[in-house]
């Protein structure tokens, strides 16, 4: 897969970062990144044998996460992300959604990329944003839509859920990404093909036209108009010398 021009820049940052940590002792991290972005940051890291690096959304299990690169020095419990925790509170007889604190965070003038995950629950919202528009958040957060809401700095009380994984079992014929892409779709091994040669399935965040590329456990596969997926486990071989597999999707 050919990189972007955008795609080049970051790597190009991660590269800098690693330099500056190897000669002046300095650590640096990343605006929030998207999962693919992520995936190009981690290779980066590798590419230049460089280990002391790490990710970071604000909790555990985060998607949008920040690319953290350290100094021989720091260690992990004082690594500073720069990542704040917002929480909003809000009469719950009207749902908020993801998007409607998205669409007024954008509409505040804050750039997409200093804005984490945004977990909402029934009467309540806790948003990760960059420490370098937290005051302004604050200051200026008052309304979503036209929906009042209270806001205070952390994390108050328990998290709202990210996401649910929903399991979905089935047997291929081989660990290949063709024979996975049939099975979480219901697709015949032809159709997959075509959408994998699209490019419109993605191997660990990164775009994958190999059909007979090998797929393991913990892998994840995102298909365009299908979702998200990690393969949990591969349960061994039935009788009729198949792999049961079972995997679990994002909603």
């Amino acid at each position: 897969m050919e990189l972007t021009a955008q795609d080049k820049l970051l790597c190009s940052r991660v590269e800098d970062f690693i330099k500056l940590a190897q000669e002046r002792y300095q650590s640096k991290c990343t605006f929030f990144l998207d999962e693919r972005q992520q995936a190009l940051c981690i290779k980066t890291a590798k590419v230049n044998h460089f280990n002391n690096y790490s990710l970071s959304g604000g909790y555990p299990n985060a998607q949008r996460r920040v690319f953290g690169v350290f100094d021989e020095f720091t260690c992990d419990d004082e690594r500073d992300y720069g990542i704040c925790p917002i929480t909003c509170t809000f009469a719950d007889f009207r749902k908020l959604t993801h998007r409607d604190f998205l669409g007024t965070l954008m509409s505040l003038g804050i750039k997409r990329e200093c804005v984490g995950d945004i977990l909402v629950e029934e009467g309540k919202a806790v948003i990760f944003v960059t420490a370098s528009v937290e005051a302004h958040v604050l200051a200026s957060l008052t309304k979503v839509g036209n929906m009042g809401i209270k806001i205070q700095r952390g994390i108050v009380g328990e998290l709202p859920q990210a996401y649910t994984l929903v399991p979905v079992k089935g047997t291929v014929s081989s660990m290949r990404l063709d024979c996975l892409v049939a099975m979480l779709t219901g697709l015949s091994r032809e159709k997959s093909t075509r959408i994998i040669e699209a490019g419109q399935v993605f191997l660990n965040y990164m775009e994958n036209d190999n059909q007979s590329a090998a797929v393991a456990e913990k892998d994840v596969l995102t298909i365009r108009g299908y979702g998200k997926f990690i393969v949990e486990s591969v349960n061994g071989v039935t009788k009729k010398g198949r792999y049961s597999v079972t995997c679990n999707k994002f909603v």
